[in-house]
């Protein structure tokens, strides 16, 4: 009798700590908890701390957000490359998030690559793939849009990232985490509030090239 009560009680210990991580733990290949592109202090090395940030000489790095200015409501064409000095990583994640001046998630993420996904205000992997022993991959399809008011807070955004090049040995360690952050300034077009005449075009007051807004001011 003592030894089937023993046997119970580990039984339902092991059960609940089943229960209790299955709750509780992110499932972070399927997507990436939210909040640890850098953008608060935060990144993906909280869970994944088997080594330092960015050591190995491995990086993350954006392609297509090359300029540091971008256009109201501009629609920007990107990929996210993972790079690792050795070819042995076989799984690889990453989350990124645009902030304005003061913080705030400002514009939108969309993706046609069918491992990345909208999460919240960040755009992070899907599935996270798996591939053969490599040192690279990268996503590619994915876009941000940027919001039409540039004004105030709005004129300067910062980009954070992370990305994981990870071990997949079905944990949280051997993992090597990368991040980075880039900052664009908007071009803000001029107000036609202070247009004035540049003559750039003609003498003639209606032609519209013929004032730096490009619309002819009312009388």
């Amino acid at each position: 009798m003592k030894l089937s009560f023993t046997l119970l009680l580990v039984i339902t210990i092991v059960l609940l700590g089943s229960l209790t991580s299955s709750v509780y733990a992110p499932n972070s290949s399927s997507v990436s908890p939210q909040g640890y592109t850098g953008a608060t202090g935060q990144n993906c090395r909280s869970c994944h701390s088997s080594y330092s940030l960015n050591t190995q000489g491995g990086s993350v790095s954006l392609t297509g957000i090359t300029a540091t200015t971008f256009n109201p409501s501009q629609a920007i064409n990107f990929s996210l490359a993972i790079n690792h000095p050795n070819a042995d990583r076989n799984r690889w994640g990453f989350a990124i998030k645009a902030v304005n001046s003061v913080g705030s998630s400002v514009g939108t993420f969309s993706t046609t690559n069918p491992n990345a996904m909208l999460n919240g205000t960040e755009l992070s992997h899907h599935n996270a793939p798996s591939t053969a022993a490599s040192s690279s991959y990268t996503f590619s399809g994915l876009t941000w849009t940027a919001p039409a008011d540039v004004s105030g807070n709005n004129s300067t955004i910062k980009f954070y990232y992370a990305a994981n090049a990870a071990y997949a040995n079905f944990s949280s360690s051997l993992d090597y985490i990368y991040t980075g952050s880039i900052t664009l300034t908007a071009i803000v077009p001029p107000s036609c509030d202070t247009a004035y005449w540049t003559g750039a075009v003609s003498t003639a007051w209606e032609t519209a090239g013929n004032w730096s807004c490009g619309i002819v001011p009312s009388t």
